[in-house]
């Protein structure tokens, strides 16, 4: 009778054990999550993500062309790199388009946290609604148009026509430009690219580094209705 309970508890062993092992191979090949929910690809993640959804990476993403983002979303790398391959503009943050209703008091919001991201450009920012970007505990590295033929881009481009606050925090961004055959500023406001000039856009800078190696430009150009603050642990 103990032989017979040993081979059932040995035999109800295994199939648990086998039952589990094709689930844990599974998720161990997606990319990211939402919740306890993960997805193959960033892209899925970001199509089943409900406004205001964190995505958080379980690996190092790599994408080619840029995302255009519709919602609230925050992205968490968890430590990990999010690396452009190549492909038009190459911009991690397109702003443009929305499904959403955002006002002042409730802004479109991007946040990325916890990664390492490098792109040609990494913000694009073209919304016809108010907007708010956050980079928290970042390394961004924006090249000279290395992965988009050799389009030269400033690293954060602010050219809408809506009220728009940026803010670099706990963060360190290089923009290399050198050899490039015209500058961009490492962060632009380009009011003559809106309708709107009277919008405001407000950048906050809080214990970051901000580097350009630069061909020409500045850290940051902006027009009359552009507020910077930036903290003394700043440089």
């Amino acid at each position: 009778m103990k032989r017979i309970q040993r081979f059932l508890s040995i035999a109800l062993f295994a199939a648990l054990v086998l039952g589990i092992l094709p689930i844990m191979a599974f998720a161990e090949g997606n990319a990211c999550k939402i919740g306890d929910t993960e997805y193959p690809t960033l892209k899925a993640a970001l199509d089943a993500a409900a406004d205001g959804d964190a995505i958080e990476f379980l690996t190092d993403i790599e994408f080619n062309g840029s995302f255009h983002i519709k919602k609230s979303v925050t992205f968490d790398g968890a430590g990990h790199k999010f690396e452009s391959t190549g492909g038009t503009w190459c911009c991690p943050i397109w702003l443009k388009e929305t499904t959403g209703t955002y006002t002042e008091e409730n802004p479109l919001t991007v946040i990325f946290k916890n990664m390492t991201v490098t792109a040609d450009r990494i913000v694009c920012d073209e919304a016809t609604f108010p907007t708010r970007i956050r980079f928290e505990n970042v390394t961004v590295n924006a090249l000279k148009g290395e992965k988009d033929g050799g389009a030269i881009q400033e690293a954060f481009g602010i050219r809408n026509n809506a009220t728009t606050t940026l803010e670099i925090v706990n963060s360190t961004v290089l923009h290399d430009d050198t050899g490039a055959k015209r500058w961009y500023s490492l962060i632009e406001v380009i009011p003559e690219k809106a309708t709107d000039n009277t919008a405001k856009k407000i950048i906050i800078i809080q214990n970051s580094s901000l580097t350009k190696k630069t061909y020409g430009g500045t850290i940051i150009n902006g027009g009359s209705n552009t507020k910077v603050s930036i903290d003394e642990t700043s440089k």
